[in-house]
């Protein structure tokens, strides 16, 4: 791993998540950290929570992670998915004193809907930056769970949409929240791919992969600059695409 991700920082990557699967699952998972802030990342990690303690939480703190992102679906768990928010309510409480900046960030589908709002607010309402975004489509525009009624979506969305216009802590720019709409309404937008140029994505076999849903076979350590420049290009599979980081 500290191989990969000194590549990655001789690359010229400026910032760097750890992301999983789980992060919190690698037993070595502070030192990861101490070694990426030790490169002169900027260093995030993204976590279901499950795993967190304050003792977790310290050892990060220390090891100089700066962001943490907590990814929840609903309030409550279902059939479809565990990463409900009502798990994780107890362990806000350990970022009181912390350094490390929190945000929320949930998934609005058919499943998550009915306490979507419930997400949002119960964030909102403990003064941390809250999302919800609309689940995506892979680059063949299949979806893996239903995305449930476009109108009730729609005024989802449009809720966030005038919330943060209001200065409420949606964690997200609006120009996303009107990609996210314009995706409801197959409306064409003029934009192009950054993925495999300005982000990309290590898998835990060290592949690089351009996106999270657009998965190469050439390992991170034989990657060069030209290959990163040649992924700023318009991309096959961009129309209607919903990975919003490649979007952002």
């Amino acid at each position: 791993l500290k191989l990969w991700i000194k590549k990655i920082r001789d690359l010229g990557t400026m910032r760097i998540a750890l992301v999983g699967g789980e992060p919190l699952m690698h037993p070595n998972v502070v030192e990861i950290v101490r070694y990426c802030r030790e490169l002169g990342f900027a260093t995030s990690l993204t976590t279901n929570g499950f795993l967190l303690t304050r003792q977790k939480l310290k050892e990060l703190e220390e090891a100089g992670l700066q962001v943490m992102q907590i990814s929840v679906d609903r309030m409550t768990p279902s059939p479809i998915t565990k990463k409900s928010f009502k798990t994780i309510l107890p362990k806000l409480d350990y970022f009181k004193d912390s350094k490390i900046s929190l945000h929320i960030t949930g998934v609005i589908c058919a499943d998550t809907l009915p306490e979507s709002k419930a997400v949002l607010e119960t964030g909102l309402a403990r003064g941390i930056p809250t999302e919800v975004r609309l689940v995506h489509a892979d680059p063949l525009s299949r979806f893996r769970v239903e995305r449930g009624n476009k109108e009730e979506l729609e005024a989802f969305i449009d809720s966030m949409i005038e919330r943060k216009r209001r200065g409420e802590k949606i964690h997200t720019n609006e120009a996303i929240l009107q990609y996210q709409k314009s995706l409801l309404r197959n409306e064409p937008v003029e934009w192009t791919c950054m993925a495999g140029y300005k982000l990309f994505f290590v898998s835990a076999q060290g592949k690089f992969w351009e996106c999270s849903m657009v998965h190469g076979e050439k390992h991170i350590m034989d990657v060069t600059l030209d290959d990163l420049f040649a992924n700023y290009r318009k991309k096959s599979c961009q129309a209607g695409c919903g990975v919003y980081c490649a979007v952002n």
